[in-house]
């Protein structure tokens, strides 16, 4: 579920600001897609997605609805262009994200500064148990990010993009399992684990 930023309420509809963890690998070069961005600016790597109110009432795309589908459709945007012999990319999303109820404009000059200094003061983690989140990004004390070295296939990423919809919720289940699959790749003792998810699949 999102929550606004400004009355900490639910929200059906908007804008949905996550960063991403140094636990995971990432593309060198952003990405803007009509409704979504991903933003790497070295010390902190993040994503904003325009999102509505789930189409089917009850059907699922993970037991937690988190992240939304439409951040999910980004995700498989900047995950699966790499093809079936090149390797993985396990990007990782963090738990915490920033809500907006409305459309904010993507492509205005003043919104990255903007969400980047919103991420750096209200993201939070635990003290007293920080492996739960997820390591933070440098920004805010964590180890330096891991990227990929070839360039982004940024016209094959945004043809993916473009051509996921949103509203099936079976194939968003899919793309959330194969996202936190390689989520916890990242932890050599859960890659056995990994692939159960995908076996449904």
């Amino acid at each position: 579920m999102v929550h606004d930023i400004n009355s900490g309420r639910y929200i059906e509809s908007g804008t949905v600001v996550r960063a991403y963890s140094p636990a995971g690998l990432y593309w060198k070069q952003g990405l803007i897609c009509s409704t979504a961005l991903y933003v790497n600016q070295d010390d902190l790597i993040f994503s904003a997605c325009h999102f509505d109110k789930q189409p089917h009432e009850g059907d699922y795309h993970s037991e937690f609805d988190e992240p939304v589908v439409e951040e999910l459709r980004l995700a498989a945007a900047l995950v699966l262009p790499i093809g079936y012999t090149c390797g993985v990319l396990p990007i990782y999303p963090l738990i915490d994200s920033l809500g907006f109820a409305e459309y904010i404009d993507l492509l205005n000059t003043d919104t990255i500064p903007r969400l980047r200094a919103l991420l750096r003061t209200k993201l939070h983690f635990s003290q007293e148990r920080p492996w739960q989140d997820g390591p933070p990004p440098p920004t805010l004390g964590g180890v330096p990010y891991k990227f990929r070295d070839e360039t982004a296939p940024s016209n094959l990423q945004r043809r993916i993009y473009d051509a996921i919809d949103a509203s099936d919720h079976v194939l968003m289940r899919g793309i959330g399992a194969f996202v936190r699959a390689g989520m916890l790749t990242e932890h050599r003792c859960l890659f056995e684990a990994a692939h159960y998810g995908l076996a449904s699949f």
